[in-house]
């Protein structure tokens, strides 16, 4: 197997305000150091010319090879995706995915898809909308109204008028992650969750940690 992985793909600038290294880039992992191989395929910096702000860019690509230790029925060869947000921008996606090139995937890396699966269950949902309405009654249109968005800005802002009518009856506020679609998604949960006693109708994905005595660290930015 071989299979070309960009693991830098960010850029910016160094203005003090808004400056930064945003964008996405990733890290290979593998069962066990000696199963894969990698070398650059292709690598780019580029610095533009200084003023105000100097921007930059940066791209790396690698590519993946297995070696003939790789066991399709028990090692893994997994690219972990990232992106490195842009905190002056609402709505700057931290997403985090795992892709597997080969052979099985660990039980630890499954749980980013197994929750995005379940955050977008309609019964979950409707058990999250129904625990808040109960929690909190004058909540009750505000809720039916935010249910009824489809734009990601819009699910988000009808949500935190649900949200600031609960933190004002539990006396504290309620906070929570809103930069990812699954994020934006998630908050009825978080809410749900925040008021105390919820109960999902289906059951939540279990996170794992990484096991570091069954993962290698092929390479990284």
């Amino acid at each position: 197997m071989k299979r070309t992985v960009v693991i830098e793909n960010r850029g910016g600038h160094d203005g003090i305000a808004t400056g930064g290294h945003y964008g996405s880039w990733a890290r290979v992992w593998t069962s066990r150091q000696g199963v894969a191989t990698y070398h650059v395929a292709e690598e780019n910096h580029h610095i533009g010319k200084p003023g105000r702000m100097t921007p930059h860019k940066d791209y790396v690509a690698v590519e993946v090879s297995t070696t003939n230790m790789f066991n399709h029925e028990k090692d893994y060869i997994l690219v972990e995706h990232k992106r490195s947000a842009n905190p002056n921008l609402r709505g700057s996606s931290s997403r985090e995915r795992y892709e597997l090139l080969a052979g099985i995937m660990p039980a630890w890396a499954s749980f980013p898809s197994a929750w995005q699966e379940w955050v977008q269950e309609r019964a979950v949902q409707e058990a999250a909308a129904d625990h808040i309405i109960a929690k909190v009654p004058e909540t009750r249109e505000a809720v039916r109204y935010a249910r009824q968005k489809s734009s990601k800005g819009n699910i988000r802002r009808a949500w935190d008028d649900v949200r600031w009518l609960c933190s004002d009856a539990m006396g504290k506020e309620i906070d929570y992650p809103d930069g990812s679609w699954t994020a934006v998604r998630a908050i009825p949960i978080r809410i749900a969750q925040k008021l105390g006693g919820f109960r999902s109708p289906i059951p939540r994905p279990v996170w794992q940690k990484r096991d570091a005595s069954c993962s290698f660290l092929l390479v990284s930015p």
